[in-house]
């Protein structure tokens, strides 16, 4: 998740000063990914 945050922070779609808090988004939305589709699997 940190990798497609570090993208999106290149491309425009995120601000460019975010600091750690992309850190904290990408264990936000990797856990939230991993509720909603890592345990289905």
């Amino acid at each position: 998740m940190f990798a497609i945050l570090s993208w999106s922070q290149e491309s425009g779609l995120l601000p460019g000063n975010i600091g750690s808090l992309k850190g904290f988004l990408a264990l936000f939305t990797g856990t939230a990914l991993y509720l909603i589709v890592g345990k289905k699997i």
